[in-house]
């Protein structure tokens, strides 16, 4: 069985554009594309519908996701629930504005980055002593500007990448007489372009904290969550999406893209099946690209949803016509193993 999933939840992000489509809730958008996600993979399975007779064989589950932009991840709730019970295959579109519509980036391996959250909170020894006014903000700026240092010291020479760290809220708990500080706290993510870097981060970020709390004169510590691994796309099932971009759109519309330090939670279905997620052009081909993801202006060039209903529907015939070759080739990788494939497709 083939799966198609689209992420269908907004974002608290008032609507800015003046079209007959923007949002009629206040305060809250489609500023990620989703609405367009969900139109096409609802178009391809309507349109997969009408045409059954092509694979005599198998099926096509269509997943509509909840929770993509939030943690935790709508994708392991829905995996919990067995969306993914009998799926052998699984693809995903993702609108992005750098690439014009009626066009489809592509990428075999690792697509974005993994992202995850790291909580960093400074205390005073002594809650109460005068000496820790100011200290615990400069211990706090003094972490958040030699951590990225030590992750380019302690990754650099390994030959994996080096985590990419961005904090975007800092906070001061102040003690009851709403002056002094008690603690100081910052929260940021975490990136990682590579399996083996997110593996390690977690405990050499611990590593850092651990050393600078005698050296600052407080104590630091560090909760790191993990959120989404990087959605690294298999070889095979990225082949079978660009034939069939190539044979509804033509090559010259087949863009090889970049892996990207945007995170997504379908990775976490590619940790249970083999699958490809790739980008979908929504910028009009005369005009100036649209606005970025998450923001109020961004927008779309509609013929972008024809063009994904036309290449996930190939996309999943493809699939469901070479399954049982690409059965048969897992399991000779896997070294000839008598018993199938846990993923039967």
């Amino acid at each position: 069985m083939v799966a198609l999933r689209a992420d269908i939840d907004a974002l608290p992000i008032q609507d800015e554009k003046d079209v007959p489509y923007r949002s009629k809730v206040s305060g809250v958008s489609h500023s990620c594309g989703h609405d367009v996600h969900t139109a096409i993979v609802l178009g391809a399975g309507l349109e997969l519908a009408q045409r059954q007779a092509e694979f005599a064989t198998g099926g096509v589950r269509l997943i509509f996701q909840a929770a993509e932009e939030v943690h935790p991840s709508g994708a392991l709730a829905a995996i919990d629930a067995g969306v993914l019970d009998q799926v052998g295959m699984i693809y995903a579109l993702h609108c992005d504005p750098k690439l014009t519509a009626g066009t489809i980036g592509t990428r075999s391996g690792p697509i974005t980055a993994s992202s995850d959250y790291l909580e960093i909170t400074v205390q005073a020894l002594e809650s109460n002593a005068p000496e820790n006014d100011g200290r615990l903000t400069f211990a706090l700026a003094k972490v958040l500007s030699e951590l990225p240092t030590y992750l380019q010291r302690e990754f650099g020479s390994t030959g994996f990448s080096v985590p990419s760290l961005v904090f975007g809220r800092v906070d001061t708990e102040l003690a009851v007489d709403g002056q002094t500080p008690v603690s100081e706290y910052a929260l940021g993510t975490v990136r990682c372009l590579d399996r083996d870097s997110w593996e390690r981060a977690p405990a050499v970020i611990d590593e850092y904290l651990a050393k600078a709390s005698p050296l600052l004169g407080a104590q630091v510590t560090g909760k790191y969550t993990r959120v989404a691994p990087s959605i690294i796309n298999d070889p095979e099932c990225t082949q079978l999406l660009e034939a069939a971009v190539t044979a509804e759109l033509g090559a010259a519309n087949l863009v090889h893209v970049e892996q990207s330090l945007g995170g997504e939670d379908f990775s976490w279905f590619l940790e249970k099946v083999p699958g490809s997620y790739a980008r979908l052009g929504v910028s009009p081909r005369d005009a100036p690209p649209s606005a970025d993801l998450h923001s109020g202006r961004f927008d779309v060039d509609e013929s972008a949803i024809d063009t994904g209903v036309r290449v996930l529907t190939e996309t999943a015939l493809m699939s469901l016509r070479a399954a049982k070759t690409m059965t048969a080739s897992r399991a000779t990788q896997a070294g000839n193993a008598t018993e199938a494939p846990s993923n039967q497709l």
